[in-house]
């Protein structure tokens, strides 16, 4: 039995339910969502354990998934800087270390992270940061076209365009960007792409 696994669904959606590839049909498919809470709070409890003696507070844990929003490469991301910075300490770090954290690991990922976006045309970036704000439904209706300056069409067009590259997820007719780095980058830096 083999087992293939990965967080680009494009990648796999195409490995196997594309005619060409020698793989189509082949495979039973299971999709997986996050993992939840429950599965990481005792890992978070052993590791902290043999770190500092003491468990995380549910404080720092709970702005762990906050900041994270439980995306698998992000939890790691933000302990493996949340570790690095409170190694020497004696004690677990708190909430306020846990935001430190994830501040200096976005700032490291900056750049990387605009020339990945880089990628886009502007009007899918536009759209992406209108979604990083908190717009999440009725993207393509007037009030999205209003503050957005593009067509109706065209957003319908770039929300399939920036779901089939995996930068959001479509549920219930809402769109949500599915990497928090991406998220927290636009949100930051809104203005500037809003305004383009």
């Amino acid at each position: 039995m083999f087992i293939f696994s990965g967080s680009n669904r494009r990648l796999l959606i195409d490995m196997f339910n594309n005619r060409e590839k020698p793989l189509y049909e082949l495979c039973d498919q299971m999709t997986l969502g996050k993992i939840s809470e429950e599965a990481y709070i005792p890992y978070f409890d052993q590791v902290a354990i043999e770190t500092w003696g003491k468990k995380l507070s549910t404080e720092a844990i709970n702005k762990i998934f906050q900041l994270t929003e439980k995306h698998p490469r992000r939890v790691y991301n933000l302990c493996f800087y949340l570790w690095r910075l409170n190694e020497n300490k004696k004690l677990p770090p708190k909430e306020n270390e846990v935001q430190e954290a994830w501040d200096c690991f976005v700032a490291k990922r900056l750049k990387n992270t605009r020339d990945a976006l880089s990628s886009l045309s502007k009007g899918q970036l536009k759209l992406l940061a209108f979604i990083a704000l908190g717009h999440h439904e009725e993207l393509s209706g007037q009030q999205a076209q209003r503050q957005l300056i593009l067509a109706s069409s065209s957003l319908t067009r770039f929300l399939k365009i920036l779901e089939d590259e995996d930068y959001i997820e479509m549920a219930n007719n809402r769109a949500n960007i599915i990497d928090p780095l991406v998220k927290e980058v636009l949100s930051k830096y809104e203005r500037s792409v809003l305004a383009q």
